[in-house]
């Protein structure tokens, strides 16, 4: 959910395009939580879209027919801790021809496979993000990013502040997709949690828009950067929201 959100802060200033798949390793994958966000749009204003001319892809419709099968295979190897090929071939393909990736990296074992095809790709920027506590986004705690183009290979610590276990547990997973996407709203307009996620979803949206900032790549540009995107999705968060009735979003069903 949280890298969906940032990419649509980081297509307010530069072109992105999604790739998603259905939920494996969660309830919902970022194809799910798309469809489910572009139907509450529809009928309420909602500040985390996607600027046009930037996109979601689902694999499916790029001709990859992402199965209930395939879904339970990969539950399956990532229970036993195994090697998913998917996590390598489909960042690599680049089905979408972008010059630019931001690839998350789960488990330190992918750091050097992805390091190694990244290498190969020497006309592409690619930045490699893995978070210490197993995640493939910024997160609380120290990142690693490692930035690669033109044969140049740029490494970064970026260290994220703890917050403290009773903010934490406002952000776990929901139990619908509805309660989810409406809990975005909710923690943007409490005071103890607004801070937090706007500074988390910038930063991850920094890191997309850094590509095209790629000779000074460095974690306090991405800090820079993530300032500036929480500021301007600050005041238009304000314009958008400021004479909404915001029961009416919690009214929406299916």
């Amino acid at each position: 959910m949280r890298r969906f959100l940032a990419a649509t802060i980081a297509s307010q200033t530069t072109t992105v395009v999604k790739l998603g798949t259905r939920g494996v390793t969660a309830k919902w994958g970022s194809a799910d939580f798309f469809k489910r966000v572009a139907e509450l749009a529809t009928k309420e204003a909602f500040p985390f879209v996607l600027k046009p001319p930037s996109r979601f892809i689902p694999l499916s419709e790029l001709g990859f027919r992402y199965s209930d099968s395939i879904i339970l295979a990969r539950r399956r190897i990532f229970k036993e801790n195994r090697l998913d090929i998917f996590k390598v071939i489909f960042p690599f393909a680049n089905l979408t021809h972008s010059y630019g990736q931001v690839n998350g990296i789960s488990k330190p074992e992918y750091i050097e496979i992805f390091s190694a095809l990244a290498s190969q790709r020497p006309n592409s920027k690619i930045l490699l993000i893995h978070n210490q506590d197993g995640y493939d986004e910024l997160l609380p705690g120290q990142n690693k990013l490692i930035f690669h183009y033109q044969g140049k290979v740029i490494s970064a610590d970026l260290e994220i502040p703890r917050i403290s276990k009773n903010i934490e547990r406002l952000f776990h997973q929901r139990d619908t997709l509805d309660e989810q996407i409406l809990a975005t709203r909710d923690l943007l307009e409490n005071k103890q949690t607004q801070d937090f996620l706007l500074d988390i979803l910038c930063l991850n949206a920094a890191t997309v828009v850094i590509l095209d900032y790629w000779h000074d790549f460095s974690g306090k540009l991405i800090i820079d950067i993530a300032k500036k995107l929480k500021q301007e999705f600050s005041h238009y968060y304000y314009y958008l929201f400021r004479e909404s009735d915001y029961t009416n979003l919690l009214k929406i069903s299916v």
